[in-house]
């Protein structure tokens, strides 16, 4: 059976599992909890023996376990070695008549010992400290669960903040974005990148020098910087185009702000990028459109 996560209202009758080779003491047993514990707890499997009541606990996944010491086909110990596995996963509180056990009993996770032969007292104190320890644990487990929730909310929410910023650019003013986890203010003429990092940052569309293809990447340099985004450069000349933004080639889309164009040819340009070096428009992007450079300072006359 696989595991199940389980969560008990405190008031819930706990599920317990006897394992015990002597019918009287398992009769006894569950008489002391009804009478001195009522509704506290349910018996949901007994049996006598190593093999099988570690089977049985493995199917049953029961939150408490009284287990004698000394039962058929070997010892606790052993039982408890057959589900190393689910060790925590359930409270045990060993009954036995044998002192010596109590030392290896506590290495093995028991929280209580019952004496046999069995009296009440003793039976009301091991059983209280079992009780307190399965609450202990399913308070601890619940805790833990609820952060990993929340921690799973907040990168869902963070992952959905992203999304809907990473393909953005913010156009006419500053813009406040704000999650539970997440407040940015971002200036206007800023476009959102996603770096290989996954760390998202908002460049200045201005400060763009250009753009240059780097497989399914795109490397941005900007006047304070170069940044690698996770968009393909197809997708930053749709962005860009409006900006005056122009593709020069397969591999480079270039800002016409702070590159020079120089008409070579009828159809051939020469672009200059602020560091000198020069390149040519190439193949079906040669022929470039002239609104683009229309409206740009400083590109000459053809």
């Amino acid at each position: 059976m696989a595991s199940v996560l389980r969560f008990l209202h405190p008031h819930d009758p706990i599920p317990t599992v006897i394992i015990e080779d002597s019918p009287n003491i398992c009769t006894l047993i569950s008489n002391h909890l009804e009478r001195h514990f009522p509704g506290r707890f349910v018996i949901v499997g007994q049996s006598d023996d190593v093999d099988k009541g570690a089977a049985l606990i493995r199917e049953l996944r029961p939150e408490l376990v009284l287990l004698d010491i000394d039962i058929l086909g070997g010892t606790a110990f052993d039982l408890l070695d057959l589900l190393s596995d689910l060790r925590g996963t359930f409270t045990v509180s060993f009954i036995t008549t044998f002192d010596k056990y109590i030392r290896k009993g506590m290495e093995y996770g028991g929280v209580s010992f019952i004496d046999k032969p069995i009296s009440v007292s003793e039976f009301i104190r091991g059983i209280t400290l079992a009780v307190n320890h399965v609450l202990d644990r399913q308070a601890l487990k619940q805790r833990w669960t609820e952060e990993v929730k929340a921690q799973l909310r907040a990168e869902q929410r963070a992952a959905a903040y992203d999304e809907t910023i990473t393909d953005s650019i913010f156009r006419d003013k500053n813009t406040d974005k704000t999650t539970d986890d997440t407040s940015v203010s971002i200036k206007a003429g800023s476009i959102a990148i996603r770096k290989r990092d996954a760390v998202t940052e908002f460049v200045a569309i201005d400060d763009i020098i250009y753009c240059l293809a780097e497989g399914s990447y795109t490397a941005l340099c900007c006047l304070n910087g170069t940044y690698t985004d996770s968009k393909t450069l197809k997708r930053y000349e749709e962005l860009l185009t409006e900006w005056g933004f122009v593709r020069i080639s397969r591999r480079m889309l270039i800002n016409p702000r702070h590159c020079t164009l120089a008409r070579v040819s009828t159809n051939h340009f020469l672009i200059t990028l602020p560091d000198g070096t020069e390149l040519y428009a190439e193949g079906k992007h040669k022929d470039l459109p002239d609104a683009p450079w229309q409206s740009v300072r400083n590109i000459p006359n053809a």
